[in-house]
């Protein structure tokens, strides 16, 4: 019992272990209070505050296009905190199992942190900062800044970074414009928009871009962001003016 008392009386020691406590922090934790500037700026030059002619503000961004990357991407985007609990143990478990990292199961928010501050090695340190970094983010951030910092950054293959340089070269069209269809499409190329961005050169999708187009565009319908009537016009138009059937 005395000396537990010495203990906590003994305030070298507290300094100390505060010391610890805030730099594990500060190497756990990416500076994703950065973010909070990156209004007009890419996340990749964040020192940069010069306006950037490539930043789209979420109003002037297709609702279709938020809607499809939220189905495709983090269906729980705006109930979670930032780490989807339930995603997060699956692909623990399937880990685990692989004895490896084959399995990220990573929210949009987690995805803006890796992208803006953390490295593409899969490692679980990179996983603890990639899941620290969230949780804070959704602190200082609200859901709507965090999914235009993500569409204004995201890769979309082809050396396009956001939906306007995206829009633009598949689709001709800018990002307030984007149809259903561009919108699935576009959710379709993530997130590994090297080899799945091909599909907008052959205009044409493969045929696992076929299926998980008709379950983005399902999922739209059921989670009430597009009616039976446009559900149905996205089906028929959507392998790039060709139809697609759902399985009944």
């Amino acid at each position: 019992m005395t000396i537990i008392k010495k203990i906590l009386s003994n305030k070298m020691l507290w300094i100390y272990a505060l010391l610890l406590l805030m730099s594990t922090i500060y190497f756990l934790v990416p500076p994703v209070w950065n973010l909070k500037r990156a209004e007009f700026a890419k996340i990749t030059n964040l020192s940069n505050d010069s306006f950037s002619i490539n930043w789209v503000y979420f109003d002037d961004i297709s609702k279709h296009f938020i809607h499809a990357v939220v189905i495709a991407e983090d269906s729980f985007f705006y109930k979670h905190t930032g780490i989807d609990f339930k995603q997060t143990i699956s692909s623990a478990q399937v880990n685990l199992k692989s004895k490896k990292i084959v399995r990220g199961g990573s929210t949009i928010t987690q995805q803006l942190v890796k992208m803006a501050f953390l490295s593409g090695e899969r490692s679980y340190i990179r996983k603890v900062r990639e899941v620290f970094g969230a949780l804070l983010l959704e602190q200082l951030l609200d859901k709507n800044e965090i999914l235009t910092i993500y569409a204004n950054n995201v890769h979309f293959g082809q050396g396009l970074d956001g939906v306007k340089e995206a829009a633009s070269f598949y689709a001709d069209t800018t990002p307030q414009l984007l149809t259903i269809e561009d919108s699935i499409r576009f959710a379709l190329v993530l997130p590994r928009p090297a080899p799945r961005s091909k599909a907008f050169l052959n205009e044409a999708l493969g045929d696992f871009a076929k299926k998980r187009y008709i379950l983005i565009v399902k999922r739209m319908f059921e989670a009430g962001y597009i009616t039976n009537q446009q559900m149905e016009s996205s089906l028929l138009m959507g392998d790039f003016g060709s139809p697609l059937k759902a399985e009944k």
